[in-house]
């Protein structure tokens, strides 16, 4: 999201008020940056282990009812 902030120039206080502004939202935003880097990450794993999952159970309902073609897995070790 994007917010303009308008300033009159020559305002010199208004100016430097409005960068004091702006640094504590870049500060914010660089303090909040590797709590969404570790959701995304944790988002990707779920998202690998529930299709890993649905893999899984796709080929075990597979073997069971004997189609053509189907191979029996062992469980990894």
């Amino acid at each position: 999201m994007l917010r303009q902030q308008t300033v009159v120039v020559g305002e010199v206080g208004e100016i430097l008020q409005v960068l004091d502004k702006q640094r504590n939202v870049l500060r914010e935003l660089e303090h909040k940056k590797p709590q969404l880097d570790d959701l995304v990450h944790t988002a990707e794993n779920l998202k690998a282990d529930s299709n890993r999952q649905q893999l899984h159970s796709k080929g075990e309902r597979r073997c069971a009812t004997g189609s053509p073609g189907a191979t029996q897995l062992s469980p990894a070790q």
